[in-house]
């Protein structure tokens, strides 16, 4: 249908998985305007994001890692007291959907048994054509710089952060800003004291949660930190430059568990399922293939690709198994138009 003024179009994650929502100062009437709003992905694969509100306090951002932990901490960049509230993603309407009243038949049941023999026989040949998970990637925000690590174990013990950073730390040192509150600051490398940039505070996560107000964990259990990771350069997140990095980590990687934040909310989302790298047979003039039960009913699968020109090919091995096989194409353009083609061949002989 026609999308008039004011409406919305929901396309596909083409480029990640979606997260959004919106942000308020006190009720929904008063939205967080024009702010920033920082998303902490916490675990060992962590991962930072920020995103702008509009004027109805809206924001989005999308999440490309591969990421093994569900949990968010979304917090308001400067802002304390902000309401947080995720946004659900348009669900697909489904109510003029129809099926077939279709039954199976003792007419099926020669061709249903045949599969079920080619099945099993494929599954005692798995180990020589398997499929595999694809390796994990995820950005990590220390990238950019060499971080400096410290080991608390190889130190003297101290019982708080801000008497570990105090005493252990040569790079960072606790400074006091206008408020009278209390922050972390890194040195830059420069060794330039007087610089501008050594007067700002650094940017601070423990086990990847973003902390907004460093004060709240200045007597944090110093016990409890395995490592610290030190980076002097600069980094900017959203409008705000931080000078250096401080990523903290525990021994037992639950920092956000007992995180409460006065500048947002924590939520979690559903884990997208790993990608997969599917095998796809191939003949060489390794004989030994030959001798390996060919019984593929799909002969070529691939679930994400990307065609860049106007045409791109494709090459894939016939199974053992002859009959009529579909070849189906399903996805989107880069302006979220979908696209159906629907086409077939067939297969006359057992010849690859």
């Amino acid at each position: 249908s026609i999308k008039g003024v004011g409406e919305s179009i929901f396309l596909p994650e083409q480029d990640g998985e979606l997260i959004y929502g919106k942000a308020f100062s006190k009720n929904p009437s008063q939205p967080f305007k024009n702010g920033t709003v920082v998303l902490s992905f916490p675990g060992n694969d962590f991962s930072l994001k920020y995103a702008k509100t509009d004027e109805r306090g809206v924001f989005s951002t999308y999440l490309q890692e591969n990421l093994r932990d569900s949990e968010i901490v979304i917090q308001a960049l400067g802002e304390p007291g902000v309401n947080i509230q995720i946004l659900n993603q348009p669900q697909l309407k489904l109510d003029n959907i129809s099926f077939s009243n279709w039954r199976l038949n003792m007419d099926y049941l020669p061709e249903v048994r045949k599969r079920s023999i080619y099945n099993q026989i494929e599954n005692q040949f798995y180990a020589s054509k398997p499929d595999s998970v694809v390796v994990r990637s995820y950005e990590n925000i220390m990238l950019g710089g060499i971080p400096t690590v410290i080991r608390l174990d190889d130190y003297t013990r101290f019982p708080t952060l801000k008497e570990t950073i105090l005493e252990n730390i040569l790079q960072a040192g606790i400074r006091r800003n206008e408020s009278g509150q209390e922050y972390i600051r890194i040195l830059q490398q420069s060794g330039r004291p007087n610089d501008v940039y050594n007067s700002f505070p650094a940017l601070v996560l423990i086990d990847g949660v973003f902390i907004p107000n460093h004060q709240m964990i200045t007597n944090y259990n110093a016990y409890k930190i395995e490592e610290i990771k030190i980076v002097n350069e600069q980094y900017q997140l959203g409008d705000k430059i931080y000078q250096g990095i401080m990523a903290i980590k525990t021994f037992d990687r639950d920092f956000y568990s007992e995180y409460e934040s006065e500048h947002g909310i924590k939520t979690s989302k559903p884990i997208p399922l790993p990608r997969k790298n599917y095998f796809q047979q191939k003949y060489s003039t390794n004989k030994t293939d030959l001798h390996i039960p060919d019984y593929r009913r799909i002969l070529y699968w691939e679930p994400q690709m990307e065609i860049l020109e106007n045409s791109k090919k494709l090459e894939f091995y016939t199974s053992d198994i002859a009959g009529h096989y579909l070849i189906s194409l399903n996805g989107f353009t880069s302006y979220g138009k979908p696209i159906t083609v629907i086409s077939g061949f067939e297969v006359v002989t057992n010849n690859h």
